[in-house]
């Protein structure tokens, strides 16, 4: 079945949305490695872009999953379609640092218009 039109298109979201509550924030790539020691954690990579994004922060939020409750992040972003995000990706925002989890196409009546991102706060970067 095909998706139903309902006509939106990308130019709705870069128009009002993205045209009124966008800003500049701080995207800095970075990989995900563990220890081999500890278990933990190690990010690593430098490369800083500033980048245009709507950034809501909205506190650590919780949702029921198969395994009990689960955590869903300390911020939310909305970015262009076109804007490069990867999961471990930082952003720094009035100088609070935060990692990308899940970066989430929307697809509103089968048009790509935008990605969703959660984020977690980074306490020690």
């Amino acid at each position: 079945m095909p998706p139903i039109n309902l006509g939106i298109t990308k130019a709705d979201f870069n128009d009002f949305a993205y045209a009124d509550w966008a800003r500049s924030l701080i995207r800095i790539v970075k990989t995900k490695t563990i220890s081999n020691v500890t278990g933990t954690p190690i990010y690593t990579g430098t490369t800083e872009a500033t980048i245009s994004a709507i950034f809501t922060k909205r506190g650590l939020t919780y949702e029921w999953g198969k395994e009990g409750l689960v955590e869903r992040g300390d911020a939310f972003l909305q970015c262009k379609e076109d804007q490069e995000m990867n999961k471990d990706d930082w952003i720094i925002v009035d100088n609070e640092t935060f990692r990308v989890d899940d970066v989430l196409p929307r697809i509103p009546g089968g048009t790509r218009m935008f990605k969703s991102i959660i984020l977690f706060k980074v306490e020690n970067d």
